[in-house]
């Protein structure tokens, strides 16, 4: 039979999950975006050094498009309570150390939920930044395009 802990543990656990594996598909795609954000920024050069097309500003929008990426992918995710923590926690041996530790363990699983949270606002945020930075340098390259 499960306790009302042990639903409060399993629904944070289900929550931590569900931060984590949104994170991932964050980072996923910021990092198709990087590579994409590379190869154009690369293949506008070559026409720039060719004097076919002056784009900079569509390279100054890529540039900012890959730092966003950069952000969006740094810092990671808080992995939860410090190893230390969890073995005195583990080891606690009376029946009031062991009710401490519980609480002192649902207080960390909150603060790292609270935390992994904020980072996902983050990594939202310069993910949208950096696509609109890509659809900027875009448009911009093409507007230099169609006018030669």
């Amino acid at each position: 039979m499960t306790t009302h802990a042990d639903r409060m543990f399993a629904e944070l656990d289900r929550q931590l999950e569900h931060v984590r594996v949104q994170c991932d598909a964050i980072a996923s795609r910021a990092g198709f975006l990087i590579a994409t954000t590379a190869v154009a920024a690369a293949v506008l050069a070559a026409r720039i050094q060719t004097g076919k097309l002056n784009v900079s500003g569509a390279l100054w929008a890529l540039g900012i498009a890959g730092a966003l990426g950069v952000i969006t992918l740094v810092p990671l995710l808080h992995p939860g309570p410090r190893l230390v923590a969890v073995q005195r926690w583990a080891t606690a041996a009376g029946e009031k150390e062991q009710a401490d530790a519980t609480a002192e363990l649902f207080l960390s699983k909150i603060l790292t939920l609270e935390g992994n949270r904020a980072r996902l606002l983050v990594m939202t945020v310069a993910f949208y930044f950096q696509g609109a930075a890509v659809v900027l340098a875009v448009v911009l390259a093409l507007m230099q395009t169609m006018g030669k």
